[in-house]
């Protein structure tokens, strides 16, 4: 931190910034487990579309070559 401090001031706004935000955003995980559960649920259901898609596309570009 003391090099960071004798460095650049914006460098250490923006890791100050961050790590307020880090902090805020523990505490949003501690408070709020059900929507980080919500939240998994919910990529884990992009994932598994996204994998969907592709699967979907290369069926595609392989019926392409009949």
């Amino acid at each position: 931190m003391l090099l960071l401090v004798s460095g650049d001031q914006v460098t250490t706004n923006f890791l100050k910034t961050w790590l307020n935000i880090n902090v805020l955003f523990n505490i949003f995980i501690l408070n709020y487990k059900l929507k980080i559960k919500f939240l998994f649920i919910f990529s884990s259901i992009i994932i598994i579309l996204i994998i969907q898609f592709l699967i979907f596309t290369n069926v595609l570009i392989t019926s392409k070559d009949y």
